[in-house]
């Protein structure tokens, strides 16, 4: 994924009753402070950590991989999906909310070798174009990222087929 699941997951295990919710503080400090536990994440430079494309770019200097399967990756087209907009606010009334925190304006802050990237979609997947406009962006900023694109849709079928990959991937990430 390229972002955490946002909307009541997100709502009752992270936010809890707070009355509006700053996305950027929310994911980099307290995700980051909620997974230590569970993922073994150390705040230091350059670790070989692998995280949703929204962390790692906001932390590069913490991880050192990124991957995303069908990701969400600009989530502007999208202001009535996900209960984006209950913690965003709305599209047209909080633009600047919407911009900083979609991942294809946070890959501004990438430099080459800042991180290393896979992302794949499907053909049939509602996110194709958000990704098709990513991987052009990191062309054009010469961002080294592996990209692919393939039969396959928004589904459990497509992401069981498409874990294989980034499991290799992100195997021979730790091992070199």
């Amino acid at each position: 994924m390229s972002m955490l699941p946002i909307g009541p997951w997100m709502e009752g295990q992270i936010v809890g009753d707070l009355p509006q919710v700053k996305i950027k503080q929310l994911l980099d400090d307290g995700v980051i402070e909620a997974i230590k536990p569970e993922v073994k994440v150390e705040v230091k430079p350059k670790t070989k950590e692998v995280m949703f494309t929204y962390l790692s770019f906001r932390n590069k200097g913490i991880f050192g991989a990124a991957g995303s399967i069908c990701g969400g990756v600009d989530i502007r087209p999208f202001p009535k999906n996900w209960e984006l907009n209950q913690l965003l606010g709305e599209i047209n009334e909080q633009p600047s909310n919407w911009e900083a925190n979609t991942v294809i304006n946070i890959a501004e802050i990438l430099q080459p070798g800042d991180l290393q990237i896979i992302f794949d979609c499907g053909y049939g997947d509602f996110f194709l174009n958000v990704n098709r406009a990513l991987h052009q962006k990191l062309l054009q900023k010469k961002i080294p990222h592996d990209y692919t694109e393939r039969p396959g849709a928004h589904n459990s079928a497509y992401w069981g087929s498409s874990i294989d990959g980034h499991l290799l991937y992100f195997s021979k990430f730790f091992n070199q």
